[in-house]
């Protein structure tokens, strides 16, 4: 019999944007956590359970019902151990009233999710007179949403985690195994140590590491999702299929293109492909039982993110005059798959 050991602590802040009851206190930071997926619940949890001021955006009406109406949020870990809380939830068209100079905005979207995102908290941002001091971005794959993101008057950091979390419903997150994270400033001259926020965010979700070189570590989550999302969405199962001898060449083909196109960007030497290859098959050993995002977005009839991904190596390769046949053809044989 599994037992589960139910925290019954629940939070009750208000349901919309309105003034906090108490001051903040120094290590505390107020968090704008955009995103509607396991990820984003995941990190709401976390900085809840770490007392930290936060608001959730709420992206329709129908889904602000959905919210008003339940009473929980429930987060359960991968052993049955379960907490429950509730989280002040603001629509778009309120969150300029919650906006501050000392908001740190938290997203965690897919990759073509951001844009419109970003649209919303421009306005949002106007409307409230002032810039966020932070905006961290986290989703798959590279150029997503690159120029907007620089209209920006504010610093930019990309956090890549390894945390795996899904949904049983919009209420109920499963924390399915326990990863690890990295974040650092997206532009390469601005490094140095890490800000304010940076420890909050660490006591929320670790471990957490701060690193200066986050174009390389999104380059090598680039490469394993290139690697990974298409085949196993392509063969309709679980990651750990693609352990068998079919798919060696082909995880082996995406590496070499995806090694070739990274010379070209990062430096010769910097991700040779003998490295993504080793880490591909890491996470396909680490994450067998596990169904990727992108299987699931195909199979619940939403857009993937594969311009993102291998469509993203496909572009970058088109302006170095460099073949890629494999991340091509993937590339196509999913698009071709999400239109029927």
């Amino acid at each position: 019999m599994r037992w589960k050991l139910r925290i019954m602590r629940v939070r009750q802040p208000p349901t919309t944007a309105g003034p906090r009851n108490k001051p903040m206190t120094a290590n505390q930071t107020p968090w704008l956590v955009v995103g509607h997926g396991a990820l984003a619940s995941l990190w709401a949890h976390g900085l809840a359970r770490s007392e930290q001021p936060l608001h959730v955006v709420v992206r329709d009406t129908s889904a602000t019902k959905a919210f008003k109406h339940a009473q929980v949020f429930t987060l359960e870990s991968a052993l049955g151990e379960s907490e429950q809380r509730q989280f002040a939830r603001v629509t778009w068209s309120q969150a300029s009233t919650v906006l501050t100079p000392d908001t740190c905005v938290l997203l965690m979207l897919k990759a073509w999710q951001l844009e419109p995102a970003l649209a919303q908290l421009s306005l949002a941002c106007q409307q409230a007179g002032c810039m966020p001091q932070a905006l961290i971005v986290s989703h798959n794959g590279l150029g997503a949403a690159d120029a907007r993101l620089a209209q920006f008057n504010t610093q930019v950091f990309d956090l890549v985690t390894t945390q795996g979390a899904w949904r049983r419903n919009p209420f109920d997150t499963v924390h399915a195994g326990v990863g690890g994270s990295a974040i650092g400033p997206r532009k390469a001259d601005a490094g140095g140590l890490p800000p304010v926020w940076f420890e909050a965010l660490a006591a929320a979700m670790p471990p957490l590491s701060w690193r200066n070189d986050m174009l390389l570590q999104r380059w090598q989550k680039l490469a394993i999702n290139c690697a990974i999302n298409p085949l196993a969405s392509l063969a309709g199962t679980s990651n750990g299929e693609l352990a068998k001898p079919q798919y060696q060449a082909t995880i082996e083909a995406v590496c070499d293109e995806v090694a070739a196109v990274a010379e070209q960007v990062l430096g010769k030497g910097v991700l040779p492909a003998e490295l993504l290859l080793g880490k591909v098959q890491d996470v396909i050993a680490h994450t067998a039982n596990n169904t990727c995002s992108m299987l699931q977005d195909i199979q619940q009839g939403r857009p993937t993110e594969i311009d993102y991904l291998n469509g993203y190596i496909v572009r970058m390769a088109r302006q170095h005059r460099i073949a890629v046949p494999t991340n091509a053809q993937l590339t196509q044989h999913i698009k071709t798959r999400t239109e029927r």
